[in-house]
């Protein structure tokens, strides 16, 4: 059972001959000492655990040995994304776990109470029918990871509680230590896309063998897809990157329980776009300007749900919203203990069957 959760997770660890061929185009752009700041969606990460049948046979008695399995395998992606960046491009690293571990309440109460319903119950009940176990696992698991982080310079655990984490990214690229780096988030949410039209960022995709990157120029066609409306109409494709978030507003999230116009999906909302001649290259950033850009074509009810939506998904709005408490967070993460007898030490203690791979945490850190 442990083994099999294990080997997923593994898989959001990408063989390094992998990456070298996926990181080909970006060699001169890793210039030697200098930082790349690297983001790890915690939620995405997880996500294959939540199937049921990746879990069965889980019960709340765990052996001690497997007992934070999760988080040396999490824990273990600093190491070999550190060791990799350091070793084939001489360049340091900041690494960022972002997650937030309750449900967001400005967005529940202030604006779509029905967001993530589904998602939160999923993964933050202990009371869960069937993820009441692993909830529990992750919870402990994430409460080592941070004790673990504290010991590991330039490394954080931020969890933004009642902030959904879609926040994080914005807020953190302002700070000092991270500011004008390269970027790289490793996840498959599509909400995290966005994040790619600041600044230079790069979404590198775990999936194995399938694993891509992914730059601002391919937004769009990454989520529209291969497709004959595509094929047939290569121009559909032009839509300016900027204005993915109006392309999200549009469309159904099944999995954040929210729901666009028509039910359409990507490609709809982007043959809609460009159908009815709407200025696909004018960047939106204000929903007020949706009254006069959707004029004629959509109902009150429509409009309003596109509105709303466009609030919702907007990272760089949630970031503002709470910088205040985000900075506070930060500051409180931002530490470094500075004791590798002690670290070694609790490797010792709880990862005696999964050990965490201390020596390629410190590549490019420490003589």
């Amino acid at each position: 059972m442990f083994e099999d959760i294990e080997k997923i997770l593994n898989t959001k660890k990408i063989r390094y001959d992998y990456m070298n061929e996926l990181f080909r185009k970006f060699r001169k752009a890793f210039i030697p000492n200098s930082t790349i700041n690297i983001f790890i969606d915690i939620p995405s990460t997880v996500k294959q655990l939540y199937n049921p049948e990746n879990i069965k046979g889980l019960s709340g008695t765990i052996n001690k040995k497997d007992k934070y399995i999760i988080a040396s395998t999490l824990l273990n992606m600093i190491g070999h994304y550190r060791h990799y960046f350091a070793t084939r491009y001489q360049c340091y690293t900041n690494i960022v776990f972002m997650y937030n571990s309750k449900i967001d309440s400005k967005i529940k109460n202030d604006i779509d109470p029905e967001y993530k319903k589904t998602y939160y119950e999923k993964r933050f009940l202990l009371e869960n029918p069937i993820f009441a176990d692993l909830n529990l696992i992750l919870k402990d698991n994430y409460k080592i990871m941070k004790s673990i982080i504290d010991f590991l310079p330039h490394c954080y655990f931020i969890d933004s509680t009642y902030r959904d984490y879609r926040c994080i990214f914005p807020f953190m690229i302002e700070q000092e230590e991270f500011e004008d780096n390269i970027n790289i988030i490793i996840t498959t949410d599509k909400l995290m896309y966005q994040n790619m039209l600041i600044g230079e960022t790069i979404i590198l995709q775990p999936k194995g063998d399938r694993s891509n990157v992914l730059t601002s120029n391919y937004i769009i066609s990454e989520v529209a897809g291969n497709s004959k409306t595509i094929q047939n109409n290569p121009d559909y494709l032009t839509i300016n990157p900027e204005n993915i978030l109006l392309i999200e507003s549009m469309i159904n999230h099944k999995d954040l329980d929210t729901t666009g116009i028509r039910n359409f999906s990507y490609l709809k909302a982007i043959t809609f776009l460009n159908k009815n001649d709407i200025d696909i290259n004018n960047i939106v950033i204000n929903p007020d300007s949706l009254n006069e850009i959707f004029k004629g074509l959509l109902t009150k009810d429509e409009l309003d749900k596109v509105k709303t939506n466009f609030k919702i998904y907007n990272n760089f709005y949630l970031s503002k919203s709470y910088e205040k408490d985000l900075e506070v967070m930060y500051a409180s993460s931002n530490k470094f203990i500075e004791d590798y007898d002690e670290l070694r030490k609790t490797n010792e203690v709880f990862f005696t069957k999964h050990p965490l791979n201390l020596d390629f945490y410190f590549n490019g850190e420490v003589d």
